[in-house]
């Protein structure tokens, strides 16, 4: 879980990443930056029922908070993050945690968030 000053929960917040972040997208997923207020970075994560039931949803979402989890204190702070994951095709497997760290990893390096030499599946 991550702590609650790096969460992004109010429904505005959401809107105004949507409206007005720069996108980046991955097969899974799509990484919306929002430059904010010079604070801690916050992020947040949606899925809609067109990735699948409940149960791959949380999946989706348990997998993205540890990979943010293992390099929070690396990424670069003052901006708001949703994370959005993409449906896939009817059937298409869920990602391993390798996979969703690597997407997680690329994403943010592109984003200029993260150095680009880290690996956000070893970082403990």
């Amino acid at each position: 879980m991550l702590p609650g000053e790096h969460r992004l929960r109010a429904r505005r917040d959401f809107e105004l990443v949507h409206r007005r972040a720069k996108r980046y997208t991955s097969s899974h997923l799509q990484l919306l930056v929002l430059k904010a207020a010079p604070a801690p970075t916050r992020i947040g994560i949606t899925t809609s029922r067109k990735v699948g039931n409940a149960v791959r949803r949380n999946r989706y979402r348990r997998l993205i908070r540890e990979s943010l989890r293992r390099v929070l204190l690396k990424l670069a702070s003052g901006y708001k993050i949703v994370i959005v994951v993409r449906p896939q095709p009817e059937g298409a497997f869920v990602p391993s945690y390798g996979e969703i760290c690597e997407q997680v990893n690329r994403l943010l390096v592109l984003a200029g968030l993260l150095p680009s030499g880290t690996n956000t599946r070893d970082a403990d």
